[in-house]
């Protein structure tokens, strides 16, 4: 079963550690993987509980030739 994806956007500065509290729902819990293209962590309720959804963070960075 699918869910719908939330979009939250942040400064192009914002570094996702754990226990940064990313909304008032959410805390940034440990990371899952990471590659290249960016990291994928979970996210934890406000009290540390799991919550079953992951942050998915890119590491794109856009060059002109």
């Amino acid at each position: 079963m699918c869910g719908v994806a939330q979009v939250i956007r942040v400064p192009s500065d914002f570094f996702a550690r754990e226990g940064l509290k990313l909304t008032p729902e959410y805390t940034v819990g440990k990371e899952i993987g990471g590659g290249v293209q960016g990291r994928v962590l979970a996210l934890n309720g406000p009290d540390g509980e799991k919550t079953n959804k992951l942050l998915k963070v890119s590491s794109a960075v856009t060059t002109a030739a």
